[in-house]
């Protein structure tokens, strides 16, 4: 039935319905609106992923060669500042938490902590949550260029790693979370046995010429440029004592010219019989982030280190 202007005019009942409807339908249409364009308030945890970079008498360390040496530490202390300051960010508040690993899948804080809805994030964390003692610091003084300083004339029982990682937020980050690429701020040394030396060798010490090698130093964070760390204010130059095979050495990283390595061997067969090997001069330029190993091949006449492929970015 077609209705007119005329009809409904006369119908008192048949206008008031038209009017409801139209009261319904335009109350409907904007509340739709409103629940699409409005933001969210629910609360959005933050959460990491975690990977890494793939001494002298008294500096053997156990250090942290990849992800599931991370995991076995099992926990790191963090920060999330507001992004490019010192500031900590107070919707966050990650404040020198610890984080501690799930034993199979995920980080997490002892409470939660949320996003903020907008605001940009710089991470900063380390590892372990409490480092050794030859470790002051770190200090977060100057935005997203963490310092530590370090004295390894005594014990050093564990590396020390760091990561920052900027300008994260909700939107990219509340997902997948934060990953940190945790950095090697020192220099790694390592000696084995070549297997063409033979199963009747066995090395009593390995000492490195030269009282160059420092034991201080500052070392600053740098994202900008890798291997990430930045070492200043060295000292305290000495030898690095006696060493052993299989074992890894942290070193502060410096070139520390040219060297020659001295091994103290025996044999098996001539159980009283031991003597020094001495090897030729060798470069010593030992980069933060960097594992240095030498292969030593050891004759009843001479020593040879092999060092064609000893570098390797750890």
């Amino acid at each position: 039935m077609k209705l007119s202007t005329k009809n409904i005019q006369h119908n008192p009942l048949l206008l008031a319905f038209i009017l409801l409807s139209a009261f319904f339908t335009t109350s409907c249409s904007d509340d739709s609106s409103s629940t699409s364009d409005a933001p969210t308030n629910d609360n959005v945890e933050i959460g990491f992923t975690t990977n890494t970079t793939t001494w002298y008498d008294g500096t053997r360390a156990t250090t942290y060669d990849n992800t599931a040496a991370i995991q076995a530490e099992g926990s790191f202390k963090c920060w999330a500042y507001d992004a490019e300051t010192t500031t900590v960010n107070t919707t966050s508040n990650v404040n020198g938490i610890t984080a501690t690993w799930n034993g199979s899948s995920a980080w997490t804080f002892a409470e939660k902590h949320y996003w903020p809805l907008t605001d940009n994030l710089d991470f900063f964390a380390y590892m372990p949550a409490t480092p050794d003692s030859y470790i002051t610091g770190p200090t977060y003084t100057t935005a997203r260029q963490p310092q530590f300083t370090c004295d390894m004339s005594g014990t050093v029982n564990k590396e020390f790693i760091w990561a920052l990682v900027i300008d994260q937020n909700r939107a990219n980050n509340g997902t997948s979370g934060v990953e940190l690429t945790f950095k090697h701020p020192f220099a790694r040394i390592y000696f084995k046995l070549s297997e063409a030396s033979g199963t009747a060798v066995k090395i009593n010490s390995i000492t490195i010429s030269g009282s160059v090698f420092y034991k201080t130093g500052t070392c600053t964070f740098d994202s900008n440029n890798p291997p990430y760390s930045t070492w200043s204010d060295k000292g305290g130059e000495s030898s690095l004592g006696t060493l052993a095979a299989n074992t890894p050495y942290l070193i502060i990283p410096d070139n520390y010219g040219s060297q020659t390595i001295t091994v103290n061997v025996s044999w098996d067969e001539w159980n009283s019989f031991s003597t020094d090997l001495t090897s030729s001069a060798l470069t010593l330029d030992w980069q933060a982030g960097y594992s240095y190993t030498y292969s030593l091949t050891v004759s009843k006449y001479g020593l040879q280190v092999d060092t064609s492929k000893y570098t390797e970015q750890w």
